[in-house]
């Protein structure tokens, strides 16, 4: 009961500083927590705050990608930023003076000074939402076509297109043809579609190579993320020493060393600290453990690439195409050819070929199919 009494007063505390415009919690990167003459929460920006403002102006542009925006940043000189925490900058309005709490409906004005505009930050909200405008016009392919404007005739280097032509008894038969006059190439639908699920097929890596490079990535990934794990242990560090206080505050209290105003003061800002800590934790562990799944469903995806691209629909197959074949692709002689594939595939298409590029790391031994 008493537990209950301090949380709805903890609680109560809180609104009322977020009515205030007060931010109550761990302040986000880019601020730091201060008091104001009164004793009250406040927020001030910190050298780290320049990093933030970069970043939103990256994102309002709408010609990077996320990864891209956190590699320009590192570059700069902001280390320990990466997707995840990016993506949770980039939602936060606290960084345009705004708090959203779920407490109350709208958005709560801060009175901590703003490091970016109110319209900068509501026009990135529309740009991770998909709602921005595109920038360059769709190309419209025919649906029962995926092959089209995608394959190359080998005479004339022209992009193949594709039709059906209606038989003598009224029956519809799919081709691909050369567009270029007095080129005679014509294949069945069917045929270059059959040839070309073969021909991903024959790309895909072989199973103990696919369990080669997962060791490989997570030993790499895990020496890189070097910074997170060492975040998380001093997460975890201070969330120790903060519940270790919030011991000592309660056996004051018991002792009778606080009278009941200290202990509130002392008490409530001890369990904020201790709930916020305990989320960033939190989010600290899915980044951690993310990798794993990561590579999970990519395995996945490498190794059922032929049947993926056969069972998608229109757009996803023309996404699969370029993926796998970023330059020119051609069909001569029954068969494919091509200038350049993924630089993923090419590195596993062979075992041999992956043992000269990476050494795998101690202790691990590839799996033996007899």
């Amino acid at each position: 009961y008493e537990n209950d009494i301090k949380s709805e007063r903890t609680i109560g505390g809180m609104k009322r500083a977020v009515e205030e415009g007060r931010w109550a919690w761990r302040a986000p990167v880019g601020y730091k927590n201060t008091r104001d003459n009164l004793n009250k929460p406040f927020l001030v920006p910190t050298d780290e705050s320049k990093f933030i403002v970069e970043a939103f102006e990256l994102a309002a542009t709408g010609l990077y990608k996320q990864t891209e925006i956190v590699d320009k940043l590192r570059a700069r000189g902001f280390k320990r930023v990466t997707k995840n925490s990016l993506k949770r900058i980039l939602k936060n309005g606290v960084y345009a003076g705004l708090i959203k709490v779920p407490w109350f409906p709208d958005f709560i004005d801060a009175i901590h000074k703003p490091l970016i505009s109110k319209d900068t930050y509501f026009k990135v909200q529309l740009i991770l939402d998909g709602k921005k405008t595109t920038i360059t016009p769709r190309v419209r392919n025919h649906p029962d076509f995926p092959l089209r404007n995608f394959v190359r005739c080998p005479s004339c280097d022209t992009k193949l297109t594709g039709g059906w032509s209606t038989g003598r008894k009224g029956l519809k038969y799919g081709y691909y043809h050369c567009r270029t006059k007095g080129c005679s190439l014509n294949i069945r639908k069917r045929d270059l579609e059959k040839s070309f699920y073969e021909y991903l097929k024959s790309v895909q890596p072989r199973q103990e190579v696919l369990d080669m490079f997962e060791q490989i990535i997570l030993d790499v990934w895990k020496n890189r993320q070097a910074v997170q794990i060492k975040e998380k242990s001093k997460l975890k560090k201070e969330l120790k020493e903060l519940k270790e206080k919030q011991d000592r505050v309660d056996e004051l209290m018991i002792n009778g060393t606080f009278d009941e105003e200290d202990y509130k003061r002392n008490s409530d800002d001890l369990k904020s600290e201790i709930l916020t800590t305990q989320m960033d934790l939190s989010d600290a562990n899915a980044e951690i453990n993310d990798i794993e799944g990561c590579i999970l469903y990519c395995k996945y995806f490498l190794s059922n690439l032929a049947n993926l691209w056969e069972t998608s629909d229109h757009n996803l197959k023309q996404r699969f195409q370029i993926l796998v074949f970023p330059e020119k692709i051609y069909y001569e002689d029954k068969t494919f050819r091509t200038t350049a594939t993924a630089l993923i595939f090419k590195h596993l298409r062979t075992k041999n070929r992956l043992e000269s590029y990476l050494v795998p790391p101690r202790g691990f031994e590839p799996l033996s199919h007899g």
